[in-house]
């Protein structure tokens, strides 16, 4: 029994990053769901992998903020600081590393449209 799940959080874990991801995409305005799919996928196949993962930790950290009442910005900021920590990344050079991701992401977001 323990194998079996085991192997079914393996397997299912890349879908749950790609989630996260895909659900913080949808909060861009004038995004549907199919582009985000799309734009998730296209940055997991662009992106180095620590990077996706990083970028991911944020997105996660960002919805279960907001899901407890914070208001966007502050979600997100108090993700990207709990991430950089947790990581021991410089908060300022972590902020730069996902501005690029995430002009990445959006790009690719656009090119799904």
């Amino acid at each position: 029994m323990t194998r079996l799940l085991l192997a079914a959080l393996i397997a299912f874990a890349p879908l749950t990053a790609s989630a996260d991801i895909t659900a913080f995409c949808r909060v861009l305005p004038g995004t549907n769901a199919n582009q985000c799919a799309c734009a998730t996928e296209k940055l997991r196949a662009q992106a180095s992998a620590s990077d996706f993962a990083l970028y991911d930790a944020v997105a996660t950290g960002y919805l279960r903020n907001r899901s407890t009442g914070q208001a966007w910005l502050a979600a997100w900021r108090a993700s990207v600081k709990s991430v950089a920590a947790q990581n021991g990344i410089e908060l300022t050079a972590f902020k730069r590393q996902l501005d690029r991701i995430g002009d990445l992401h959006r790009a690719l977001g656009d090119s799904c449209k």
